[in-house]
């Protein structure tokens, strides 16, 4: 597992990217402890409750295009490998390094658009809650 400030991608989120898929059946839990984003009940990535930890939970939530779950519950969604990838970069990002708020919203925009791509194609399935504040 490798540790990037207060968060941790696992190495199985490596072996979930290694083949692109259209759909990847993800839950996004808050316990005690902070965020933890899983597939199929193995861990991919979790953030603490530090200052940083939750910024990147919350920027975790908006790329993935959901609410944040309250405490102790669970959200589901459906995204593609590629927007999974685009999650990683996004709660990668150093956020003291000058210029990260340029990369952030870059890699967000890219998100939305990847989004906005997979539901209206017609094999896309709209399960994906909309993240606060969208107004689409």
């Amino acid at each position: 597992m490798s540790k990037t400030k207060k968060i941790y991608v696992s190495e199985y989120t490596e072996e979930i990217l290694s083949v692109p898929k259209a759909h990847i059946k993800l839950e996004l839990l808050q316990d005690s402890t902070g965020l933890k984003l899983t597939h199929n009940q193995q861990l991919l990535i979790s953030t603490d409750l530090s200052i940083e930890g939750m910024k990147a939970g919350i920027l975790m939530s908006l790329a993935l295009g959901i609410d944040l779950p309250p405490e102790n519950q669970t959200v589901r969604v459906n995204v593609t490998s590629g927007i999974l990838h685009k999650v990683i970069s996004v709660v990668s990002v150093d956020f003291d390094t000058e210029g990260a708020d340029q990369v952030l919203q870059a890699l967000l925009e890219e998100i939305d658009t990847m989004q906005a791509v997979a539901r209206t194609s017609p094999s896309s399935h709209s399960s994906n809650k909309k993240a606060p504040g969208d107004a689409g």
